[in-house]
């Protein structure tokens, strides 16, 4: 593991980008093309939440695939919606054997506007691998807490309000645990190819 990532995740939550109704920054880390189990930060753990069908999960039920992590909301003007559409670019540069492999879970950090049937719709959108998922506040904040997600509410003007928040792709192994971050800064093919280095 890239020891310059290790104090870089640890203060995820102070030095993460935002997103806000204007414009987005994303914060970069160091991408790991590869994992030393042994020095990998831990990030992620339990969680039981509601996907876009209403359906109870958990952690244990992409057992066996690799998951694309991301946090955000449906009413997200900027980086939720570029991100998840170059994670859709991606899947098309992935093997078939890869890609049927690979989900992508998008959590919300909105739970307030995104039922299940909001962020389920929003997800599927973007293909068949993409997930929503959401939960109420008690059960997402522990979610967040476990992958150092950034969010707060930003008030708008008119009463309505945006959602602050890092803008990070967490890759998780088949066993559920971390092996790095993924950049989608860089071209759909490249970040295939990156996956595909860490395994998948």
């Amino acid at each position: 593991m890239n020891r310059r990532l290790l104090p870089a995740v640890a203060a995820l939550g102070v030095a993460a980008a935002l997103c806000t109704g204007v414009a987005v920054q994303r914060w970069r880390g160091a991408v790991q093309d590869g994992t030393e189990r042994s020095g990998a930060p831990q990030l992620g753990g339990p969680f039981a939440l509601t996907d876009g069908t209403g359906h109870p999960v958990t952690q244990a039920s992409y057992e066996g695939s690799w998951r694309l992590i991301y946090f955000g909301y449906t009413h997200c003007p900027d980086a939720c919606p570029t991100t998840l559409s170059n994670l859709a670019a991606m899947l098309d540069h992935l093997p078939a054997a890869a890609r049927a492999r690979t989900r992508v879970l998008f959590v919300t950090v909105d739970p307030a506007r995104d039922t299940p049937s909001v962020v389920g719709d929003y997800a599927r959108a973007f293909g068949p691998e993409f997930v929503g998922l959401t939960g109420t506040p008690a059960a997402l904040a522990p979610v967040e807490a476990e992958f150092h997600v950034y969010a707060r509410r930003h008030e708008l003007r008119g009463g309505d309000y945006a959602m602050d928040h890092s803008s990070i792709i967490y890759v998780m192994g088949p066993d559920g645990r971390f092996v790095g971050l993924l950049d989608d800064s860089v071209a759909p093919a490249e970040m295939a190819q990156r996956l595909e280095a860490m395994g998948a």
